[in-house]
């Protein structure tokens, strides 16, 4: 079994280091090891602003890790192979020259498949006859503007159902408020006969009737039957004030984004999707949902929480959920990121400073198809080494290496 794991230096933008889980049972020492050599964009930093090229922002793995996506935003989708198990090797480059497509993006499990997202279309490229080739047509929004179409994506194992969100989406048919990012994520199937995307079922909008940002995030199983679908901006209840005269009211929420991930599951009798179980919810200004996935077997979710505060101010924290027949049942505790006062100066006797604040754990979040060990990022961190801290679950291992801690 490999879980990759990726680095990339915000400032600069272009390398990628791969990383390959390969602990065994009950032996905690060291188990990263990297395969090859970095991954590097070959248009190295020349003419590039200090943000850099942007290659690695996005990167996507197959079940066996013998096949690996890289983005580069706006430019092209590469792929690599372990082809001779000493180093990567480019196969193919895709070229994408639409602004912000590639922002988001995924391979299939068996690697035939890649969902590229962004700029308001979405684009699947099979890889059949030793070459890579777009199948269908490009996707696109149904609203103009696009909203944000795109900017998650998740593919079935196969390459037959694609989920899609459009966390910017507005104006749907359900009655929800006039606000422009309530949020809307769809589901779509291949239609071999017609070569065509078919759209399964309506789309999943609004969940509060608000600025909800529905389809953040989204996630589906294996067998493309139940998706995960976060919108980290869903309010909790409101409540309403009278005031100046009857008929005036003033209403706000008591626990404002707090975030929500609902799953749901396809129905082939009522030819629809439906909830399962009960909301998964935040609290006040927790933006639970900004990251979410799903196992094979949709029978686990993870979900991240990146502005929960956890003795640090949005330290941040993940969750993971079971689904037992009836309800979604939370899995031991909560995972969160190092939080802790450190002494950074000797100055006046001594100068303390939290470390942990703005970490943002649970920006980024990834379950095994199993479900037995997941991955978690962090978006932000006041040191270095902490720029991005992975979190995985096996069997009570723990250690660190490279600011990733392993448990």
């Amino acid at each position: 079994m490999r879980l990759f794991v990726f680095f990339l230096d915000p400032y600069v933008g272009i390398w990628v280091l791969l990383l390959a889980y390969a602990m065994q049972l009950g032996l905690c020492t060291d188990p990263w090891i990297q395969m090859g050599t970095d991954i590097a964009d070959d248009a190295g930093c020349s003419g590039y602003t200090w943000s850099g090229s942007n290659f690695g922002s996005v990167v996507s793995s197959s079940g066996d890790g013998s096949r690996l996506a890289v983005s580069r935003a706006s430019n092209y989708v590469r792929v690599y192979e372990w082809s001779d198990a000493t180093n990567w090797t480019q196969s193919s480059e895709l070229a994408i020259q639409t602004t912000d497509l590639g922002s988001s993006m995924q391979i299939s499990r068996d690697g035939t498949h890649i969902a590229i997202g962004g700029g308001g279309k979405v684009a699947v490229y099979e890889y059949k006859s030793n070459a890579w080739t777009l199948k269908g047509s490009f996707l696109q929004s149904e609203n103009n503007p696009h909203n944000g179409f795109g900017d998650a994506v998740s593919i079935s194992d196969d390459g037959t159902r694609l989920a899609v969100g459009e966390p910017q989406h507005g104006n749907n048919p359900f009655n929800c408020t006039n606000e422009a990012a309530q949020g809307a994520a769809r589901v779509y199937e291949w239609n071999t006969g017609q070569s065509s995307w078919d759209k399964m079922g309506s789309n999943f909008f609004c969940h509060n009737k608000t600025d909800d940002k529905v389809g953040h995030s989204i996630s589906i199983s294996g067998d493309g039957n139940r998706v995960a679908v976060g919108a980290p901006e869903t309010d909790g209840p409101e409540q309403c004030y009278e005031y100046y005269g009857a008929g005036s009211f003033y209403c706000s929420s008591t626990s404002p984004n707090r975030g929500q991930v609902r799953i749901y599951e396809w129905s082939n009798a009522a030819n629809s999707w439906q909830v399962m179980g009960d909301y998964i919810d935040g609290s006040q200004h927790d933006g639970l949902g900004s990251s979410a996935s799903i196992s094979r077997d949709g029978s686990r979710v993870i979900v991240g929480v990146p502005l929960h505060d956890t003795g640090c101010s949005d330290g941040g924290t993940a969750f993971v959920y079971e689904w037992d027949s009836t309800s979604w049942v939370k899995m031991g505790s909560d995972m969160t990121a190092t939080c802790e006062q450190r002494q950074v100066s000797n100055n006046y006797g001594g100068r303390y400073a939290r470390f942990g604040d703005d970490n943002n754990f649970g920006t980024s979040v990834s379950i095994l198809a199993d479900g037995s060990h997941v991955a978690v990022g962090s978006g932000t961190s006041r040191c270095a080494f902490q720029r991005k801290v992975h979190k995985v679950l096996d069997r009570g291992c723990f250690s660190y290496r490279q600011g990733i801690r392993v448990v």
